[in-house]
């Protein structure tokens, strides 16, 4: 490659990156305007929003929001399909379309504001990825070099998100399989930690989750080996709702009904809004959950509902026609199981901290429902900034459990 080549590439990296952070800070923003305009409260979090609401708006905040989401994905499908990062980096290097992809995550970050169970972190990845996209056109990069700008940035705008820069570096490099490219991962990682300073520049530079003082012990070891075939059927639960849900929504019949989705998600934000008056902490991807779950803030015997009750809830919502990630709602069905997996041990008279086992849990299902064990390891430790020593306990879980599900999941 000549040196006008590799400056082209460096160009776009560092553009890309800086695009992913500007992206991820806007929708972070936007968020939480619409969480505030949704509930009328400016709390620390969505559930706080939700608790101190009145029940009016517990119900229609979601109901509304998922009615005019639906509304505007109705007005972009007229238009053509709607893309994923996945279609994005298979295009190149021909010029994709860049509004629709816009449109779609802001579409997708408004419906988690207004209490959709679904992950907030598609709609940065996406936005990232169209852009950087457009960018990698702009500059002619040749097919190779655009596709990992566009994967890079994909994962710049996850780990700008969530403030996990390894993690966003992790799933770059996955999109395209290049495990083995140093040319990839220097890029890859340059792009995620750009997008992650332009955050930090904007709002701070915090964990996204509180986690209190937690301690090696034999019992949190025994966690990480016998979370193995517990995460895995609770992984293997989750991924098969979600596609029988998400596969549901492609071929139903209710598509043809005038205005689909809109009304199937203002439906689903009807449903959620009316478990919201008992669960709280049900509404939007399930960030409260693991809040819950590393802080002690909830009964034990709670996360035994949540355990069914999030997975449900996702796959409602992906039902319906909405658009949106599955990763903080994996998570927090794994952090459930671990806090319940604590509790249960508890009455059997051994103790057991449930933060710990939540944090390895949570990594061990989301190991399972997104097939990368190590992207899995890592995000759910950098999630928290959790000690070095949970570090190896995640891998164990996480590995562990993929290996068990092996052959048992199709692509």
């Amino acid at each position: 490659m000549t040196a006008h080549g590799w400056l082209r590439i460096g160009v776009a990296v560092i553009a890309a990156g800086l695009l992913a952070g500007l992206a991820a800070s806007v929708l972070i923003w936007l968020l939480d305007l619409v969480q505030f305009a949704a509930y009328g409260v400016d709390a620390d979090s969505l559930m706080l929003d939700v608790e101190q609401a009145s029940a009016v708006r517990r119900g229609l905040a979601p109901t509304i929001g998922g009615l005019l989401a639906g509304l505007g994905w109705w007005a972009l499908a007229r238009r053509g399909d709607l893309l994923s990062v996945v279609d994005l980096q298979a295009a190149m290097p021909a010029k994709t379309p860049l509004l629709r992809p816009l449109a779609d995550g802001v579409l997708q970050t408004a419906v988690v504001g207004a209490g959709a169970s679904i992950g907030r972190e598609g709609a940065p990845r996406l936005v990232a990825a169209a852009l950087a996209a457009r960018l990698a056109t702009r500059l002619e990069l040749d097919a190779s070099a655009a596709r990992i700008i566009v994967a890079g940035a994909a994962g710049a705008g996850l780990a700008a998100v969530y403030n996990v820069p390894l993690a966003g570096a992790i799933f770059g490099v996955a999109l395209p399989r290049q495990w083995r490219s140093s040319r990839t991962w220097a890029s890859c990682l340059a792009m995620s930690f750009m997008a992650i300073l332009v955050v930090w520049s904007i709002s701070g530079n915090e964990p996204t989750y509180l986690l209190p003082p937690a301690s090696f012990d034999l019992v949190t070891a025994g966690w990480a080996v016998l979370a193995i075939p517990l995460c895995a059927l609770t992984g293997i639960g989750f991924h098969l709702l979600s596609a029988h849900a998400t596969s549901f929504a492609l071929r139903s019949r209710l598509r043809s009904a005038p205005l689909w989705p809109a009304w199937t998600i203002a439906v689903a934000g009807a449903l959620t809004g009316a478990a919201s008056m008992w669960l709280p902490v049900l509404p939007g991807n399930g960030k409260d959950i693991l809040q819950a779950a590393f802080d002690a803030s909830a009964p034990m015997e709670l996360f035994v509902v949540l355990l069914v009750a999030k997975p449900v809830a996702t796959a409602m919502y992906l039902a319906a026609g909405a658009r949106g990630g599955l990763l903080t709602p994996a998570l927090s069905t794994g952090a459930a199981l671990g806090v319940a997996a604590a509790w249960g041990l508890s009455l059997l008279g051994i103790m057991a901290d449930p933060v710990p086992f939540a944090i390895i849990a949570a990594g061990g299902v989301l190991a399972v429902t997104q097939r990368a064990p190590l992207f899995a390891a890592v995000m759910a430790w950098e999630l928290i900034r959790a000690p070095i020593w949970i570090l190896p306990l995640l891998l164990v879980a996480a590995f562990g459990s993929c290996a068990v599900t092996s052959g048992t999941m199709k692509e």
